[in-house]
């Protein structure tokens, strides 16, 4: 489901890549994350309305996020946004408002419609992922916010009726060049509602390997993580130092890397770990587990202001006694209806700041410490039969992810883990125990039960040799946690100059 893609509402020229540069670390070399370039077209990751359906005049909130821009407006009387990544909006009839960003590299603009509902007349479909180029192929579901509607569509651009496919399952569009997909929802007693249309170009598959930034479900295997050489495993382990904030459901991730020394014969050494330890182990991995105080725990709670979470973050960070932090990550609890668009705006800020070259790195005036920091990002897990629409945990993952894509910007997928067993089939009515009906109950359970500890998986663990605990109470097999760490540890490899 997580499928590769070229990009999603990027512009052909896309501003705002990672470069990365060889830094020396002592004997070793890593790979680091540097600020946007911001010289060539701005890029608009996401542009969003909320919600996009309304049955009477209704404030809507329009969220969005921007790189590389001098400006940003939008149409309608809005007027200048600049700065901003969100503004709520009063909508009386069907609306399509059109985001406009410029830079002395050009311009980029992207569209949301708000769609006027008249009683007794069905929700229109939405259709996902949005509108963009993609390599190979794309994944695409259809929802519908009216309950026990029938969704019907077609491929072929034609106005689709209730004659038309019936929507049951995921489309897969592969066929290379341009296909649209119409989509309209019937209910017995209602009215049809407006057709939902969404246009999307397939290009061939690059013959080129494409460099790889996020840790999803591909990596997540202890066969991928084998593979690493293990001079980048050494590297990572030794000059890494981690500060990593999250509540429960973070702990699926950091129980996992605390666990996995435990595993096979020579881990406790090559995966060797410290949590929260006084004085760091120069041959272990460190990190430093909810030790970033202040108003918030988590990526989610932080939504309530994320201009908070920045300072709280810089505070950290400045922070003599944090001077040897060099990569950060947060988690997410639900991250079902938060602010995606201010998260990633909120992170590119921070790299900005404290990257590799950022604003806040070296010595002198304004600069803050002299070790830059890379930054993963995380997306957030599955919810059980809400995955799919916007807001929701597939469509804020696939935010990210192409973000970071675009970007070179280093993730770990919690959705994407959370939704593919172990033979990369995906259930998207997964929750984040692995429990699916599409399914027919737990596949990790399943898979953990007729695999051998020590050999396939072992116990995640609270702290390094601790107590065993699968994830605070979240999961009852230990192979989410596993997966987690595995792709974890594959991000690290990747900060250390593996080429993936």
């Amino acid at each position: 489901m997580m499928t590769k893609r070229i990009a999603k509402l990027w512009p052909l020229v896309v501003a705002g890549f990672l470069t990365l540069s060889l830094v020396s670390c002592g004997d070793d070399t890593l790979a680091k994350q540097e600020p946007a370039d911001t010289d060539d077209a701005p890029v608009i990751s996401m542009f969003t309305a909320s919600p996009v359906n309304i049955t009477s005049a209704s404030d809507v909130t329009l969220q969005w996020s921007v790189d590389g821009a001098d400006s940003v407006e939008i149409d309608h009387g809005v007027g200048d946004v600049t700065g901003e990544d969100s503004k709520t909006v009063h909508a009386s009839a069907t609306t399509t408002y059109t985001l406009t960003a410029t830079s002395d590299g050009g311009t980029a603009t992207a569209q949301a419609t708000v769609t006027l509902v008249a009683p007794g007349t069905v929700y229109t479909p939405v259709i996902s992922p949005g509108a963009g180029t993609y390599e190979g192929s794309v994944t695409v579901s259809i929802t519908c916010g009216t309950a026990d509607a029938d969704i019907y569509y077609t491929v072929d651009g034609s106005e689709p009726t209730d004659q038309s496919t019936p929507y049951g399952s995921s489309i897969v569009i592969d066929t290379v060049g341009v296909t649209v997909v119409k989509a309209i929802a019937v209910k017995t007693g209602m009215t049809d509602s407006a057709v939902g249309s969404v246009q999307y170009t397939v290009t061939e598959e690059d013959d080129d390997p494409v460099e790889k930034f996020v840790a999803d479900h591909t990596v997540a295997k202890d066969s991928v993580l084998r593979a690493i050489p293990d001079s980048y495993i050494n590297t990572a382990r030794t000059t890494l130092h981690v500060a990593y904030n999250h509540t429960s459901h973070g702990t699926q991730l950091s129980y996992g890397v605390y666990g996995l020394p435990g595993f096979k014969e020579g881990d406790s050494t090559k995966f060797g770990v410290t949590c929260n330890a006084a004085t760091a182990n120069p041959n272990k991995l460190d990190i430093r587990d909810r030790q970033i105080s202040g108003a918030y725990a988590d990526l989610s709670t932080a939504d309530a202001n994320w201009a908070t979470w920045r300072d709280q973050v810089r505070t950290y960070l400045n922070n003599a006694a944090n001077a040897h932090i060099n990569v950060m990550i947060w988690s997410w609890c639900d991250i079902a209806g938060h602010n995606v668009g201010s998260y990633l705006t909120s992170m590119q800020t921070l790299i900005d700041e404290y990257g590799e070259g950022g604003s806040k790195i070296g010595t002198g005036t304004g600069k803050t410490r002299t070790l830059p920091v890379t930054f993963i990002f995380m997306t957030g897990h599955a919810n059980g039969n809400n995955n799919v629409g916007a807001g929701k945990p597939r469509d804020q993952a696939q935010l990210i992810t192409d973000y970071c894509n675009a970007h070179g910007y280093y993730c770990v997928d919690y959705y994407a883990i959370d939704s593919h067993a172990m033979d990369d089939t995906y259930y998207e009515d997964v929750n984040d125990n692995a429990v699916s009906t599409l399914y027919g109950g737990n596949f990790y359970a399943d898979w953990q039960a007729g695999h051998t500890l020590g050999t396939h998986w072992y116990y995640n663990r609270q702290t390094p040799g601790g107590t065993v605990n699968c994830s605070d109470g979240h999961t009852t097999q230990h192979i989410t946690g596993n997966r987690k760490a595995f792709a974890f540890w594959w991000v690290l490899a990747r900060i250390a100059g593996y080429e993936g």
